[in-house]
C-alpha cells in the first residue's frame, strides 16, 4: 500500500505472525501461492501501490474460502471461491481492510469455518 498511514504488507506479516501464531503470506493478486493454507492478497497486481486487502483460506478439497470487507465477489482465475457473508463491514474511506482480514482469519482459526463464513 502506498501511503504511510495505511497498513502495508510488512505490517500485516509482522502483526499476523504474533496475532495468529503463524506466518501468513501477504501477496499481490498475481502472486497467490499454489496450495496455500491462508493468505492475505491485495487486489492489485505486483508492482502497483496496492488498493485493497482480502483474506483467503485454501481448503483441502481445492476450494477457497474468502473474505472481503467491502462484501464484493472475489475472483481468482477459474478457482471456485466461497465468499463469506456479502454485507459490507468497512466504510469506503476506511483504511483498515488488512486488519479486518487478520480478524477474519483469527475467527476462522479459532471459531471454525462456519462461524467465519457468516461474517
Amino acid at each position: 500500500m502506498g501511503d504511510s498511514d495505511v497498513t502495508g504488507s510488512d505490517d500485516l506479516a509482522a502483526f499476523g505472525h504474533g496475532f495468529l501464531g503463524r506466518d501468513i503470506p501477504i501477496v499481490a493478486a498475481d502472486q497467490i501461492p499454489k496450495n496455500f493454507k491462508m493468505c492475505i492478497a491485495n487486489t492489485d497486481p505486483h508492482g502497483m501501490s496496492g488498493h485493497h486487502w482480502v483474506a483467503l483460506v485454501g481448503r483441502k478439497d481445492g476450494e477457497i474460502d474468502a473474505y472481503d470487507s467491502f462484501g464484493r465477489d472475489i475472483v481468482i482465475g477459474d478457482i471456485k471461491i466461497n465468499q463469506s457473508d456479502k454485507d459490507r463491514e468497512q466504510p469506503m474511506k476506511a483504511e483498515d481492510c488488512g486488519q479486518r482480514c487478520l480478524a477474519w482469519l483469527f475467527c476462522y482459526l479459532h471459531f471454525g469455518r462456519n462461524f467465519a463464513m457468516k461474517i
